[in-house]
């Protein structure tokens, strides 16, 4: 039986093509033999960010950070592993290859199959062109340095870091199933009305948007004790699993405190995202560095030196202004108008009108927005997130940990307003209940007496009505 490679080789002969493009032929034909069996492709969650020097996002498919995120198939089905070849090269020794899942400016992230501990992962790898920009190979092999390091059960975990045959870096990460945060935020509000907050279609309620962002908080809280910030906190980099599962993506921008970074050229500042609408959800990279909807001030205004972890505080109190109201803090077409608000002023007030006076520990400085749905929303969690989005970073909550502390206390103090609520619901109908029964005892009284009136003390009926 030939090989593989010897059939390639006597396909670009008689075809008259480069090998490498029969190559890439039968990887998209494998995966999409595969994919067209299990799934819509346009229901796949999109996000590849990763640098880019091309004018426009090459990448089709969806991808975060080199993790391959796929929507939970409605029928509970696992997915099942595309068919290769057997006599298909092995990368780095143990991988084979199931195909290409996407491409960026910086690399592309292929499906593999560990032929060692026989398991799938999504491996990531840079770009050819990249190698020769030492900035970039020291960015892409700490991102997943730090990633490999922060053990935590919210966290995706980095396996394996190496170099290929050709000499290109790579990485593999556990391939994930998933929701974006942002996709249940938008159906909570979608569901809920103007004074009410509503479950969504799944089940999902308000409540379970805050106990989502606590998890986040605690997983940010583990981070920032390992000594690393994250720096592009959003909802979309924010995954829910289909077994309760809340990860933390992403971690492309992240930074070891207390160590310099390297200056970055103005060209170098744009990270790509195939989701993205417009750049304003694009990660900026440089000495602006995060995505501009949820940055902090000192992010907007490039101070790296004070960019720290109450810089992924705000940003957290940034995530939980959009579960309150479901719209970012900041809004504009452009990156550079969006940075501009950023700079200049607080975000809209959540606040009602009656209720904008200033509370303790927080300044007051928050503008009054027409918020519609600020009705329904609870005033301690307004005062949190103010709390936690204080423009000066010595007013902002202290920490990740707190914040998380905060979200707990109120849960838990909802859930004791809930309980007591409904004990008094059922105190009412008991109550209703028993007055019905006095009603009713009144009125056989009633019967009782006037049946002893017309027949006497002998009377059968009102003996009855006594009994």
């Amino acid at each position: 039986m030939k090989s593989l490679s010897e059939t390639v080789a006597e396909l670009a002969e008689k075809w008259g093509v480069p090998e490498a493009q029969i190559h890439e032929l039968l990887n998209q034909a494998t995966l999409t033999s595969q994919l067209s069996e299990k799934m819509d492709l346009n229901r796949q969650t999109i996000d590849l960010e990763d640098i880019t020097d091309d004018p426009e996002p090459t990448s089709t498919i969806s991808l975060d950070s080199g993790v391959f995120l796929e929507k939970e198939d409605q029928t509970g089905s696992e997915p099942t592993e595309a068919i290769v070849p057997l006599e298909s090269e092995l990368m780095a020794g143990r991988y084979r290859d199931l195909g290409l899942l996407g491409k960026g400016g910086m690399g592309e992230v292929r499906r593999v199959r560990d032929t060692l501990l026989h398991r799938t992962l999504a491996m990531k790898i840079m770009h050819s062109r990249m190698m020769s920009k030492p900035r970039y190979v020291s960015r892409f092999v700490e991102e997943a340095q730090i990633e490999a390091q922060l053990q935590h059960p919210n966290i995706v975990p980095v396996h394996d870091i190496g170099t290929l045959e050709d000499g290109r870096q790579y990485f593999t990460m556990k391939q994930i199933r998933g929701t974006e945060f942002s996709q249940k935020i938008r159906e909570i509000h979608e569901a809920s009305t103007k004074d009410r907050w509503r479950s969504s279609e799944d089940g999902t309620t308000f409540r379970d948007l805050i106990r989502i962002h606590q998890t986040v908080c605690e997983t940010v809280a583990y981070a920032h004790a390992q000594g690393v910030i994250h720096r592009d906190l959003k909802p979309e980099n924010i995954m829910l699993g289909g077994f309760g599962e809340v990860l933390v993506v992403d971690w492309g921008l992240a930074k070891l405190l207390g160590r310099e970074e390297a200056e970055w050229s103005p060209e170098d500042e744009v990270l790509e995202s195939d989701r993205s609408k417009n750049d304003a959800h694009k990660t900026q990279m440089g000495s602006v560095a995060g995505t501009p909807y949820y940055m902090a001030p000192e992010q907007a205004y490039g101070h790296t030196d004070k960019v720290g972890t109450a810089t992924d505080v705000y940003t957290l109190g940034a995530i939980l202004y959009e579960i309150l109201s479901g719209l970012p803090p900041y809004h504009g077409h452009s990156a550079f108008l969006v940075l501009e608000q950023v700079k200049e002023r607080p975000p809209s007030s959540l606040r009602l009108p009656s209720s904008l006076q200033t509370d303790a520990g927080v300044t007051g400085e928050f503008e009054q927005l027409s918020v519609p749905t600020a009705a329904k929303i609870p005033k301690r969690l307004v005062e949190i997130c103010e709390a936690a989005m204080q423009r000066e970073i010595g007013q902002r909550t202290e920490s990740a940990e707190a914040l998380a502390n905060e979200l707990r206390a109120w849960l838990e103090g909802d859930e004791k307003r809930e309980k007591g609520l409904q004990e008094v619901e059922a105190a009412r109908q008991l109550a209703d209940k028993a007055r019905g029964q006095e009603r009713k005892a009144a009125d056989e009284w009633r019967q009782a007496n006037a049946a002893l009136s017309r027949g006497g003390v002998g009377s059968e009926e009102a003996w009855t009505l006594w009994e």
